[in-house]
């Protein structure tokens, strides 16, 4: 059995701080009428709010929703995607939630809420006065599965691996009554910045009228099987479903080796000539090491990916692949952080003097920068 603590710690530390700290505000809207659950989030602006969708659920089959907060005058979207581990053998499963309800929306918006790219009191802030949909991530999938009832080899049994499914009921409910913003920013963090790159295609067309950007936060995926192996991908390939959701019109993200995920980079820049997409990472991420570790050894490795083997990864997945499209932003500052647009980090962290939020607003304004440490 394969044991990771620092990464399963380091989840569930995230986890519960951003979940259940501090004061636990009533997100609730007792007697929204039913044709307009956006009521209380309308009558109080910059309140979260929880919304659920019949079908939308957990990998244990609980249901889940997702939050709103409202800015009056907003005409500009920010959809982020939550991250936390995955999901697909028994001590990684153990370390992602399996539910995410109300009262944890609720520790959210008391805490986690009110940090990073969601802190509205803070004026360098440039998306404090857009419109907020939070995405919960309980799904164990990366937000791309669209397998349901799936029993995990080694692990937990009847798995509902749907997050891809779950975004779809997102966007769904969403679109219709956002249908007139100007800009759409679909960003996440580590599980969540990866969703991002899965789910953008349906994002662009539920916002058909709206410009639409992406930044992934702390989730590389990298093309040299030295940092990300085949055995690796071609396991939670097939138990995650992912024929069903990876892009039809990408040929390249379905090799027979399994080995392609991150021809995603690329085709979203061709797919989206005129979009803007971006990248944050730092040039020895602890966590993502310790993920793409497992695929190490012939996947048999208790190990992190070793810093080297990381670099030579993300070296050649910014200078040969994402940098030379033109549309993608990179931000990288050194050391091995991990996840800056939820975090303070996103006002602190600098690069030849310009913060995660400057560069940011820079990319959602469609200026694209690249900026190494």
């Amino acid at each position: 059995m394969r044991i990771h603590p620092p990464f399963a710690l380091t989840l569930a530390l995230s986890f519960l701080l951003l979940t259940h700290s501090g004061c636990k505000p009533d997100v609730t809207c007792e007697g929204a009428p039913s044709n307009n659950p956006y009521q209380c989030a309308e009558d109080h602006p910059d309140r979260w709010y929880w919304i659920e969708i019949p079908g939308m659920q957990c990998r244990d089959g609980s249901q889940t929703g997702f939050g709103v907060r409202l800015q009056a005058g907003a005409n500009k979207l920010l959809i982020y995607l939550q991250g936390g581990g995955a999901c697909y053998d028994a001590p990684r499963c153990d370390g992602n939630p399996s539910k995410f309800n109300v009262d944890d929306f609720a520790g959210f918006a008391g805490f986690g809420g009110k940090i990073g790219v969601f802190n509205t009191g803070n004026e360098d802030n440039p998306f404090a006065d857009w419109h907020m949909i939070y995405v919960p991530y309980c799904t164990g999938d990366l937000h791309w599965g669209n397998s349901p009832n799936t029993d995990v080899p080694g692990g937990p049994a009847g798995q509902d691996f749907i997050g891809y499914q779950n975004m779809s009921l997102v966007l769904g409910e969403i679109g219709p009554y956002f249908n007139t913003v100007t800009d759409v920013l679909l960003c996440g963090s580590s599980a969540g910045g990866l969703g991002t790159l899965v789910n953008y295609p349906q994002t662009a067309a539920a916002f058909p009228a709206s410009t639409v950007t992406l930044i992934d936060d702390s989730g590389p995926l990298m093309e040299q099987d030295v940092a990300m192996t085949p055995c690796y991908q071609a396991q939670f390939r097939s138990l995650w479903g992912l024929a069903g959701t990876l892009p039809p019109t990408c040929p390249d993200c379905f090799s027979n080796s399994g080995d392609s995920l991150a021809q995603i980079f690329p085709w979203l820049s061709t797919t989206y000539p005129n979009a803007k997409f971006g990248l944050i990472t730092s040039q020895q991420d602890f966590v993502i090491r310790d993920f793409y570790g497992d695929g190490q050894n012939n996947c048999t490795s208790t190990s992190s990916l070793s810093v080297p083997d990381f670099q030579i990864g993300l070296n050649y997945q910014l200078d040969s692949v994402l940098i030379p499209q033109g549309n993608w932003g990179t931000f990288v500052p050194g050391g091995q952080g991990h996840v800056f647009l939820s975090t303070s980090d996103f006002f602190s962290t600098k690069i030849s003097g310009k913060t995660v939020a400057q560069w940011a607003e820079d990319l959602t304004n469609g200026t694209v920068t690249n900026l190494r440490e």
